[in-house]
């Protein structure tokens, strides 16, 4: 189960992450590469990341992905898998640019989540709180009230 959730979370990412390898790849000479173990992950948990893709590459899921994990300001993972399209035999360079076609729920999603997350977003909360023009919302009803 463990494995699922992380391929899924893996493909619902992908054009996010590629998105994210272009920023990273942009940067990569200020970036500073590090080991994964010197920032607290594991080398071996990220080597997961390329069996899981790989498996999705083959079975045609995608043609191809680039991955780019930073932490704590270093590059730890970078790497590219596949090819630039079904039709394309050139093998996914690092620095891909992917299309970004109906992205903007899946990105807010990302973002919201990570507020969640450092509890800087209350889900109990009135909306109203972090946006305050939402504050005095009026539902209409079908009866019109």
């Amino acid at each position: 189960m463990n494995n699922i959730r992380t391929l899924s979370m893996c493909l619902a990412a992908s054009s996010f992450i590629g998105v994210a390898a272009n920023a990273l790849a942009a940067q990569s000479s200020a970036l500073p590469v590090a080991k994964p173990e010197a920032v607290g992950m594991s080398s071996q948990r990220l080597a997961q990341i390329a069996v899981a893709l790989q498996s999705e590459i083959d079975r045609k899921t995608m043609p191809g992905a680039v991955v780019a994990i930073a932490r704590r300001g270093k590059l730890v993972y970078y790497e590219a898998f596949g090819k630039l399209g079904d039709d394309a035999p050139a093998p996914m360079p690092r620095d891909a640019i992917f299309p970004l076609y109906s992205m903007t729920k899946p990105l807010t999603a990302v973002g919201a989540l990570q507020l969640v997350e450092n509890t800087r977003l209350m889900l109990i909360e009135p909306i109203g709180t972090y946006l305050p023009q939402l504050d005095n919302m009026v539902v209409e009803t079908a009866n019109g009230t």
